[in-house]
Order: C-alpha cells, then structure tokens, then sequence
C-alpha cells in the first residue's frame, strides 16, 4: 500500500498493539504528516487520550478515505 501526506488511516484494532486505560486493544486513528524513505509518520487524533501523538512505520495501519 502506497501512502501519502494527508491521508487518513488507521491501525487495526482486532491486530493493534495499542491499548486503552482498560488494557484492551483499541484502533488510532490520524493523518500521515511525513513520509521518509519508507517510514510513515502518522499524527494521531483519536481516541483523545493519544491525541498529538505521532506514531512512525505502524506495522498494521490501513487507509480510511
């Protein structure tokens, strides 16, 4: 899959190595901000308890729009 900057994703919750306040595995959704020989750096806004926060080469994210 071919990202771009701007483009929303999201990890796979069922495969999601995030988890919520209660432990369980939870999906995150955001935008890709940069792109870098490879890596996909995405700005997360949601859930809001890891909104801000950047994640980079999620291994399970896939595209929403």
């Amino acid at each position: 899959m071919k990202f771009a900057v701007g483009q929303r994703v999201r990890t796979i919750d069922l495969l999601s190595s995030f988890r919520d306040a209660e432990g369980l595995r939870c999906a995150l959704a955001g935008k890709v901000t940069a792109l870098d020989a490879g890596d996909v750096q995405v700005t997360i806004s949601a859930p809001g308890d890891w909104a801000g926060k950047t994640m980079t080469s999620p291994d399970l994210i896939e595209h929403i729009d």
